[in-house]
């Protein structure tokens, strides 16, 4: 907005901005169990912020999972020698995630994707496996240790994509 020829500063438009500084801990709560309808309690110090509603407390809450969600799932891998992949899923509202966690060689742990599907399906758990493989996933030494639930689609796909041979037993 212009007066006199001088920019004004919107004092809605800098609280619209701000928006993402209550993003990351508002997530936080709603993670840690503060729910939306409880949430007043809690964010006393964002009172003066524009829009502190359970329905502007949930779309923080999605944008900031998304932005996770998205590191993730895009994160690069090849600084890390992996010993180990975990593969697991979980029922959540009806469908079904994937999660894929690898272990590196100094034993951290480090969550390497997330899928979801209708099913735990091969064909979920090789986008999974193809999306690690091209970020940069590699091994440490000459194996890896997969460790999965025991379910027919995941040692498909870990043989498929990871190119284990059918002499070697996934476990």
């Amino acid at each position: 907005m212009r007066q006199n020829n001088r920019e004004l500063e919107l004092p809605t438009l800098g609280k619209l901005q701000s928006q993402d500084l209550l993003d990351a801990q508002m997530r936080q709560r709603l993670v840690l169990g503060v729910s939306t309808r409880n949430y007043e309690q809690v964010i006393n110090s964002y009172s003066e912020k524009l829009g502190v509603s359970r329905s502007s407390v949930s779309r923080a809450f999605v944008r900031a999972s998304q932005k996770d969600l998205d590191s993730i799932n895009e994160g690069k891998l090849d600084n890390y020698g992996f010993v180990a992949l975990m593969i697991d899923s979980l029922e959540v509202g009806g469908r079904t995630v994937v999660a894929a966690l690898g272990v590196t060689a100094e034993m951290e742990k480090i969550v390497v994707g997330l899928r979801e599907g209708n099913t735990e399906n091969r064909e979920v758990v090789k986008d999974l496996l193809a999306s690690v493989q091209e970020r940069g996933f590699r091994l440490h030494g000459e194996r890896l240790l997969a460790v999965i639930e025991g379910a027919k689609a995941l040692k498909k796909a870990l043989r498929q994509v990871l190119g284990l041979r059918r002499s070697q037993k996934v476990q």
